[in-house]
């Protein structure tokens, strides 16, 4: 283990239940998916929990499916376009989605895999290109392969389908005023209250999920329930102005399970530990030093590099949008760590492999100059940047 990784901390942390103390309910999905393609079952997955169907693509060609999967969405390909053609189209308009992390599949096999980000939770989908037996024309099929169901149906299949615009026919959804009508009057309502009575007992909750049991072995489910809830709840101030005094208690543990080898298969949980650290760091409570400079880049180069070697358990192996946080968390600190301050040859070796990799991480030169002005806040010597 490198010297910028952080050593283990002897905390006696009580351990709580579980306190359901909310200042009102997070509302998914009040739309509803569409009938008869409803995403069922509807709710918030365990990361080892993954939507059971059959079906699943074989390699080459557009895919022939004998019926329809229940649950999936399926959007007629318009003006009789080939599926070479259709499928840049679809996959443009797919890489518009907000939030969310894409695997395209080769070329020649129209599958995809999209990772939605939604408030405390996340949503997994694939998009293919198939025909359906007894049906003419070429379909767009979009299912739910894990996670959230609302976040499915009412974020991902909604966006992604207004971004599709005239290239494929439109989901019909069932709207229901009175649900729209509630979400409306409770839009401000849908974080945790952590000011209350309860709220230390949440978070010290949270904190025990982060630590190993025993001491030895770390909990996967607890860490991405803790992880995601606190990078959803540390986006409302007033529960950010609870959280940051616990910042250390919070950013040890993330440092810990991420820079320890095979710790983390599971992309959703390393999103919600790069928003915390991004949030720590534009609240100015983040340690700003080469320790936590290196760390960070250290996580980027372990789960944001296309390149390297993961062990993630979903069809999404690396993360854009995680690595476009670390970067921006970067930018905030390098400014204001000390130019002065020692650093040894590990944080150095961290340092200069994510700048030299940082231009191929992001697929294109759309971040090279603020790489470079990373590099030159850092005092880092770079190679000449390739994508």
């Amino acid at each position: 283990m490198s010297a910028f990784e952080r050593k283990n901390k002897e905390r006696e942390i009580t351990n709580v239940e579980n306190v359901n103390n909310s200042k009102g309910v997070v509302r998914r999905g009040v739309s509803g998916p569409a009938p008869p393609q409803t995403s069922a079952p509807l709710g918030k997955q365990r990361p080892d929990e993954r939507v059971n169907n059959d079906g699943m693509p074989a390699m080459g060609g557009v895919q022939s499916r004998e019926s329809k999967i229940g649950g999936a969405f399926y959007l007629d390909v318009l003006n009789n376009m080939q599926p070479a053609e259709a499928w840049t189209e679809i996959i443009k308009a797919l890489n518009n989605v907000s939030v969310s992390d894409n695997t395209v599949k080769s070329s020649d096999n129209y599958v995809a895999y999209s990772m939605k980000y939604f408030q405390n939770t996340y949503t997994l989908a694939r998009s293919m290109l198939c025909n359906v037996q007894g049906e003419e024309g070429l379909k767009l099929e979009i299912n739910r392969h894990a996670g959230d169901g609302f976040a499915f149906a009412d974020e991902f299949v909604k966006e992604f389908s207004a971004n599709l615009g005239e290239l494929c026919s439109q989901p019909v959804f069932v709207e229901d005023p009175e649900l729209e009508a509630a979400r409306e009057a409770n839009q401000g309502e849908e974080f945790l209250d952590l000011e209350a009575d309860v709220g230390h007992e949440m978070v010290e909750h949270w904190l025990t999920s982060l630590r190993p049991a025993g001491g030895v072995k770390y909990d996967p489910s607890r860490i991405y329930e803790a992880l995601s809830s606190l990078g959803w709840n540390c986006q409302d101030e007033p529960n950010y102005n609870i959280l940051k005094e616990y910042c250390s208690d919070i950013v040890t543990p993330i440092f810990e399970i991420f820079l320890r080898q095979q710790a983390v298969d599971h992309i959703p949980s390393v999103y919600y530990g790069s928003l915390i650290l991004n949030r720590f760091a534009k609240g100015g409570d983040l340690e700003m030093n080469n320790t936590t400079v290196a760390s960070i880049c250290a996580i980027a180069l372990a789960y944001c590099n296309p390149e390297a070697e993961t062990e993630s358990k979903e069809e999404i192996t690396t993360s854009k949008e995680s690595l476009k946080l670390l970067f921006e968390t970067l930018e905030v600190i390098a400014p204001l760590v000390d130019q002065n301050a020692e650093r040894d040859e590990d944080m150095l070796d961290a340092m200069a492999g994510f700048l030299n990799s940082a231009s191929r991480m992001f697929g294109d030169v759309s971040m090279d100059d603020r790489i470079q002005q990373l590099a030159s806040n850092l005092n880092v010597e770079i190679e000449e940047l390739v994508v």
